[in-house]
């Protein structure tokens, strides 16, 4: 019996392996974001201020006392680490769940969705830096969610080279 399909059997081979190597690296991507987004939210529980709002959720989930344990056992970070590292992985965190999302869209489109939440990170700096958004402008938090978009964009550039 012979297939349906016009394609060479050799060249069906080659694509069923594209395809699992194609599902294997959106794989990669959903699990280094997962991560890279659990790495940044526990910096903050271990090492940022109880006044900010994370702690009110935890506390109403009742685990402010296992958190409180944890953050009494690790050591100090440098300010960079505490403060503006985990916008940098939170914002590639996001890129790689869009990438992995939008994998079979254009370079174009994964380039849009791409820049959403490094924009909003950026403007929110921007917006403290004029004084019309609460908080405390940091060059360290702009290149946190600058750079990671900055590595996505060489990184689709250079994918599609080949």
């Amino acid at each position: 019996m012979h297939s349906l399909c016009l394609l060479p059997p050799s060249l069906l081979r080659h694509l069923r392996m594209y395809k699992e190597l194609d599902n294997h690296l959106t794989m990669v991507k959903v699990i280094l974001g997962i991560l890279f987004l659990l790495s940044g939210g526990s910096i903050y529980l271990l090492h940022r201020s109880t006044g900010i709002v994370l702690f009110r959720v935890v506390d109403a989930l009742g685990c402010m006392d296992t958190v409180e344990a944890l953050r009494a056992s690790v050591a100090t970070l440098p300010e960079f680490v505490v403060f503006s590292l985990p916008d940098g992985l939170w914002s590639a965190s996001y890129l790689l769940f869009v990438d992995a999302v939008f994998a079979s869209q254009s370079k174009s489109i994964r380039l849009v969705w791409g820049a959403l939440i490094p924009a909003i990170g950026l403007a929110s700096e921007l917006l403290q830096a004029i004084g019309f958004c609460p908080g405390t402008p940091d060059w360290q938090d702009a290149l946190c969610y600058g750079v990671p978009y900055i590595l996505y964009v060489i990184w689709l550039e250079v994918a599609a080279a080949h």
